[in-house]
């Protein structure tokens, strides 16, 4: 079978050490021996910089095609709509090319990552022209992740953004309501774009983690048992509660509590948050590791006790890509999203809830986790096991790659 992966975001082999979800999926295509190509873009989103194809190694099971666009510096930008349009379009007028030629077979399978939303139009007509199935995999809540920007709170803000950004809502439902089959990284986005479960086939899959590799990373690692360390990995962006995060440091740090937090990653929040520490006296509590590599994240999260995922709600992110990590590490998640990742962490016991912005609420969950160390201990094997059920790529992939597989 001839399947193509289109998406532009995640890193291409070569790029980054860490198979994202589309290397993943593509190589387990790829080894039940389909003739697999991943489309992607000319420029990194990650790293902010224009890539080629000859950086890929030469035993990775799959081609990749590069799809020439413009960079853009900001992910929230008039620069970037123009590049992902770029994508799409290019990406249209590079297949209808290379299989008019010959270059390659028409595809049975196109499976397209949803953000952007520009893409499944131009799918379809190559499906009205060589026949194949559409599978859109659901990764993020577009436009609703962009409400956040409009000024304003409440039903009449949520009002307001919604008609500002209706005409990529009316995209984004019109491309659910066209495609054969829609896939997605949690339950929730199938509510966000409508997805009617009684009309399309559906398969939930998270993004998840190689456990064998973290295994590897932190094998012979020692947990201290003092200080008592949290940990937070991924982006300093605005998406994030980290503000609180440092303010409920201050509030522990006056009760006389011994602990540390260890933030790893970067982004636009970093030089407020260290200034934050500075002002707040916790030099000798939060450290900043900066940006780490997987054997050294795996290894900083071995070290600690308890994740922090600290997202705000209006984000629209129902379950981050680091939720797979810190469970996979064995640690209990202290957690602001409500729903579906709430929902999961209580039913599981592997981890508590506490409200955004609430640095009392934040600090009381901390307090809690410190207090009573059996409990947290036992919360973290949950998080385990629940990592083991749900998000071990080493089983999920080759479930969504049988999904994918057996279309009708």
């Amino acid at each position: 079978m001839n399947i193509w992966i289109v998406n532009p975001f995640d890193g291409i082999p070569g790029e980054v050490t860490r198979e994202g979800r589309y290397w993943s999926l593509a190589t387990e295509l790829a080894c039940r021996g389909h003739s697999v190509i991943w489309w992607s873009s000319s420029f990194s989103h990650m790293f902010k910089r224009n890539r080629s194809v000859h950086s890929i190694p030469l035993d990775v099971p799959f081609a990749v095609r590069l799809v020439q666009v413009m960079p853009y510096s900001q992910n929230v930008s008039l620069t970037r709509l123009v590049s992902h349009r770029q994508f799409a379009t290019g990406f249209f007028r590079m297949a209808v090319n290379g299989l008019r030629a010959g270059e390659f077979a028409p595809p049975h399978r196109i499976v397209i990552s949803i953000p952007p939303l520009d893409v499944p139009a131009f799918a379809f007509k190559i499906r009205s022209l060589w026949g194949t199935k559409i599978i859109l995999d659901l990764q993020d809540a577009w436009p609703e992740t962009f409400y956040r920007f409009v000024p304003g709170h409440g039903e009449l803000h949520r009002l307001l953004a919604g008609l500002l950004f209706s005409p990529w809502k009316i995209q984004a439902i019109r491309a659910v309501k066209h495609a054969d089959a829609v896939t997605a990284v949690a339950g929730m986005y199938l509510s966000v774009y409508g997805v009617n479960r009684n009309v399309i086939p559906v398969h939930v899959c998270p993004i998840g983690i190689r456990l064998r590799e973290l295994d590897r990373c932190i094998a012979g690692v020692r947990k201290p048992f003092s200080p008592f360390s949290f940990v937070y990995i991924g982006s300093m962006s605005l998406n994030y509660d980290l503000e609180t995060l440092i303010a409920a440091a201050a509030v522990l740090k006056s009760k006389g509590y011994h602990f540390r937090i260890k933030l790893a990653g970067l982004g636009p929040k970093e030089k407020k948050l260290k200034h934050m520490v500075a002002q707040l006296g916790l030099g000798e509590i939060v450290e900043f590791r900066g940006f780490l590599p997987f054997e050294g994240v795996a290894r900083l999260l071995a070290e600690c006790h308890v994740a922090i995922n600290p997202i705000l709600p209006e984000s629209f992110i129902a379950i981050p890509n680091k939720i797979a990590d810190y469970m996979g590490a064995g640690l209990p998640v202290i957690n602001s999203v409500p729903g579906e990742l709430d929902e999961m962490l209580k039913s599981k016991q592997a981890g508590t809830f506490y409200i955004a912005r609430s640095v009392e609420s934040l600090a009381a969950a901390m307090i809690d986790c410190m207090r009573n160390p059996e409990k947290t201990g036992s919360h973290g094997r949950n998080a385990r096991r629940l990592a083991q059920e749900l998000f071990d790529r080493d089983k999920t992939y080759p479930e969504l790659a049988s999904f994918i597989e057996n279309l009708h």
